[in-house]
């Protein structure tokens, strides 16, 4: 995965942004024993078999491990967990969001196509799609221009967008 982010999508690392090849959860709760805090992180683990859920993997989702990733996060810190089910299985997406929403106050999907899904959590209370949606719909927007991923569509080309947020 690491020489495909640099090679792909021109990954760099910076002293605010490095690489760290390692079992994901072992690396989470090492940080968390010594204290280390991020600004965010990014779940995203997938099994390499067809089951309904096929990311995240089974121990992404108990309880002990989630509340690990609280522990590092900063007070406004979020975690993003990329959600992949199989296509008649859509609602397995809703368990990820259940077992996460014990442990952070804010949580919401996005919607990639018809079956991807990412779902967003804070820590910060208020921080919902409820709460929150036009201040969220821009910030998304801001990111998805200035990383040029054109999730949204170009507003220019007259493309429908490709997101939908709830």
């Amino acid at each position: 995965m690491k020489k495909i982010a640099e090679k792909w999508y021109e990954l760099e690392t910076t002293p605010m942004q490095r690489i760290v090849v390692d079992d994901g959860l072992r690396f989470i709760r090492e940080a968390s024993k010594k204290g280390e805090i991020y600004d965010v992180l990014l779940i995203d683990v997938c099994y390499n078999e067809h089951r309904d859920l096929m990311a995240p993997i089974e121990e992404f989702m108990v309880d002990e491990e989630i509340e690990q990733m609280n522990k590092v996060l900063k007070p406004d810190g979020a975690v993003i967990v990329n959600i992949v089910t199989r296509q008649e299985k859509v609602a397995e997406a809703d368990k990820v969001h259940f077992v996460y929403s014990r442990h952070f106050p804010s949580c919401y999907f996005m919607h990639f196509g018809k079956y991807d899904k990412m779902l967003f959590c804070s820590k910060k209370e208020k921080n919902s799609w409820l709460d929150n949606a036009d201040e969220l719909r821009e910030r998304f927007r801001r990111i998805d221009k200035e990383l040029r991923f054109d999730l949204t569509g170009s507003e220019k080309e007259g493309k429908q967008a490709k997101v939908t947020l709830h």
